[in-house]
């Protein structure tokens, strides 16, 4: 069990009386009079730690668009209780969604589920909840109010650009929290999410609240470099980090690769502690299919940066890769053939007329090899994993020129001869080489 979802269990602990009581005579119950007096902090708090009682599926999509960002969709489907809502602007209720890694959302678009506009709180709005509901916690565990320092580490650690900058400030808290019993890990699992995250809260209009309600929510960023290779590298795996990943009770999610590549593989993964206190990583669910899209889903995932999804991609078999392949599988036969009727072929290149015709053949085969490498605008990624077979395809080309050359230049019988044997040897090597990375690639639509 991960310390955050001992949080919610915790809250929900010490609530399981409450939620079985009756309705009092105006039809509310203990539980709500008593939510009715709590701080925003205090109901964010709840709504943060047990998000998998009132969260009922997210649904996440990343698509590499070809211009080399990566868009994100992300749509939660929810019931809020009324006794939780946070009031907003008029009319609207503030709902602390998830925690997202501190950075812009470019292009960002949230929208409810008739399409909607909604309000998305900024930085200094947000990061006021976050701490709000850290001081609530601190002030419960301590059984005091805080000091100004104890409040002004609270607000570094939110504010923080990220968990490195907020690290002096989280071993500050964590000094605090050591007088503070069994709920000390907890909030320490809370602060550096928040540290790491900044808290996602979106307005929506207050008469859906208590209702099943839909938000979803676009935008753009930079995947990053992922892991590091060679140029030549035909593998290319990447973490997704789960910030945006918060406890809910079901979710979904689907990558899509972009044009010339192919997903073969999609793992998704969670860092936990064992009964030592190390932090372990153990599988959760790996994608049932590979290729163009995979999906992985499931239940009850911790909250935050303790969530994550590894993912491979690899040049997909059809398209370039199969062009690849076939191109020099024909400049083998080809070469392979010329070796093989070398006298014939000297006798036929001796006349002009048809020397011509034969050089002119073997270079239209390097014209049509390069306009099949020709592109318009791509996801880097394409670039750096298909850059092998564009280096082979044009090899073959160099060959082949080679080869009409040998053709038109009048050499000896003996000369010519042995030439051909060199490119074709130089040829099959390449077809080894796009074997390689033909058996590399992965099935897919390009």
């Amino acid at each position: 069990m991960s310390a955050l979802d001992a949080v919610g269990q915790r809250l929900r602990a010490s609530l399981r009386d409450w939620l079985q009581a009756e309705p009092s005579s105006d039809g509310s119950t203990h539980l709500e009079r008593v939510r009715s007096g709590w701080s925003d902090g205090r109901k964010a708090l709840e709504l943060i730690s047990t998000q998998q009682d009132w969260t009922h599926r997210r649904v996440e999509t990343y698509s590499l668009e070809e211009h080399g960002e990566t868009r994100q969709r992300i749509s939660w489907d929810f019931t809020i209780d009324r006794s939780l809502a946070i009031p907003a602007s008029r009319g609207r209720t503030a709902v602390p969604l998830a925690t997202m890694r501190k950075q812009s959302l470019k292009r960002l678009d949230v929208t409810d589920a008739s399409g909607t506009a909604l309000s998305v709180w900024g930085r200094d709005d947000n990061g006021r909840l976050a701490q709000a509901a850290l001081t609530s916690y601190l002030t419960g565990l301590l059984g005091r109010d805080l000091t100004d320092r104890e409040e002004l580490t609270l607000h570094r650690i939110v504010f923080a650009t990220d968990a490195e900058a907020a690290y002096p400030d989280l071993q500050r808290l964590s000094r605090t929290l050591s007088k503070a019993g069994d709920g000390g890990a907890s909030l320490m699992a809370i602060a550096s999410d928040l540290a790491a995250n900044f808290l996602l809260v979106v307005e929506v209009p207050t008469d859906s609240v208590g209702s099943r309600s839909l938000v979803k929510l676009q935008h753009e960023g930079d995947i990053g470099e992922g892991e590091q290779f060679n140029a030549l590298a035909t593998v290319h795996g990447y973490r997704f980090e789960g910030a945006a990943w918060s406890s809910v009770a079901s979710w979904h999610v689907e990558i899509h690769a972009p044009p010339g590549l192919a997903i073969a593989g999609l793992t998704a993964r969670v860092s936990d502690t064992d009964d030592k206190g190390e932090l372990v990583t153990r599988e959760v669910l790996i994608s049932p299919a590979t290729g163009p899209t995979a999906h992985i889903s499931g239940e009850k995932t911790p909250l935050g940066s303790l969530s994550f999804a590894d993912l491979e991609l690899r040049p997909a078999a059809a398209g370039l890769v199969n062009q690849t392949v076939a191109g020099a599988i024909a400049a083998s036969l080809l070469l392979g053939a010329g070796c093989i009727w070398t006298d014939r072929l000297f006798d036929a290149v001796k006349e002009a007329d048809r020397a011509a015709a034969v050089a002119a053949v073997m270079l239209a085969v390097p014209a049509v090899l390069i306009a099949l490498v020709a592109r318009g605008p791509e996801h880097p990624l394409v670039s750096r994993l298909l850059l092998a077979p564009r280096l082979v395809n044009f090899a073959v080309a160099t060959v082949l020129l080679a080869t009409a050359a040998a053709l038109v230049l009048g050499l000896d019988q003996y000369a010519f001869e042995w030439t051909l044997r060199a490119l074709l040897a130089g040829q099959l090597l390449l077809l080894i080489v796009a074997i390689g990375i033909r058996i590399r690639a992965v099935g897919g639509r390009t």
